[in-house]
């Protein structure tokens, strides 16, 4: 992430990724909620966090997904889901949302 807040390893920045994209999905796409609370206990039972530390803030979270390889053409690109096996990649969500998302992965237990 950035200078001064600390880091994550990258398979840390995808588990929280993950969280951040299924949370999107069960407000976008329907995924059911205990689908997420399903992949949730998955990934703590890998030891990969699945909050984000309050160390590193939202604005800087919000850059580092603005250079991910999938922001194209200005717009964020998740990939989302209906229910766990199927996904799909959308460009429906704005930065508001992001920025929801990442407020979801400070809370989440």
């Amino acid at each position: 992430m950035a200078a001064g807040y600390g880091s994550l390893l990258h398979g840390e920045a995808i588990s929280l990724g993950i969280m951040a994209a299924l949370w999107l999905s069960v407000r976008f796409s329907g995924l059911l909620q205990s689908e997420l609370e399903h992949v949730a206990g998955i990934l703590r039972r890998l030891s990969l966090p699945i909050v984000l530390p309050d160390r590193i803030p939202t604005e800087c979270v919000l850059t580092a997904m603005r250079k991910d390889k999938k922001f194209e053409q200005g717009k964020l690109r998740f990939v989302l889901t209906h229910r766990l096996g199927s996904a799909y990649l959308s460009d429906e969500v704005n930065l508001q949302d992001a920025r929801h998302a990442v407020e979801f992965l400070r809370k989440f237990i």
